[in-house]
């Protein structure tokens, strides 16, 4: 749980500079990939992250409201959408990179996506992996039966 929370923690912070420094300080990019695409990545990366590290977390929203059952929309989902907003004003104070009210849209894209996998994806896929490393139970009846019975 600690070694999530720091990765989180580092996570917020790799994202924050990187969104801060001038474009000339930066890498060049290896891929030549859409800025608004890496914005939702970004953050559903931070979302995902976010709601592995810190899984106590309440729901804002009451869960029988079904547009959003499926969306832990809580504290996590705020602060990140916080952290956006306040890195879109701070590029725009900066005068070196340029804030746009798109980006905080497709930051709150990101973080829904986040959301979505935590809640419909990693329940499945950790039930999928349980069971992979589990025995079916035609296999655990033939390993009780032991080697010597046809059967």
């Amino acid at each position: 749980m600690v070694s999530m929370r720091w990765c989180f923690w580092l996570a917020c912070g790799a994202v924050t500079v990187l969104s801060l420094l001038p474009v000339t300080h930066l890498p060049p990019q290896a891929l030549d990939v859409w800025d608004k695409a890496q914005h939702a990545l970004g953050f559903a990366v931070l979302m995902v992250l976010g709601l592995l590290a810190y899984p106590e977390q309440k729901r804002i929203l009451p869960t029988h409201w079904a547009p959003l059952r499926w969306m832990p929309l809580n504290g996590m989902a705020l602060g990140l959408m916080a952290l956006g907003v306040a890195i879109e004003l701070a590029q725009h104070a900066s005068g070196w990179r340029y804030g746009e009210v798109a980006d905080v849209v497709a930051d709150a894209v990101g973080i829904a996506l986040g959301a979505a996998l935590v809640a419909r994806v990693m329940p499945w896929f950790i039930r999928w992996f349980i069971r992979s490393l589990t025995p079916w139970p035609a296999q655990l009846k033939r390993s009780q039966r032991g080697p010597a019975d046809p059967r």
